[in-house]
């Protein structure tokens, strides 16, 4: 859904921007087979994607 939003390639989502330092913080929620696939807030990644908005 976030690639779809920011219209990029999931992997493109996956491996050059969900690791950036600004970046929203995955929610995981507990399964029984140890870590879940990340959540994210989609407030959150409005608001961060937002935030790189350039100033004119």
């Amino acid at each position: 859904m976030i690639a779809n939003y920011l219209k990029r390639d999931p992997q493109v989502v996956r491996e050059r921007m969900a690791c950036l330092p600004g970046f929203p913080k995955a929610i995981r929620l507990p399964t029984k087979t140890g870590r879940a696939q990340p959540l994210y807030s989609a407030k959150e990644v409005i608001e961060w994607v937002h935030s790189h908005k350039e100033k004119n």
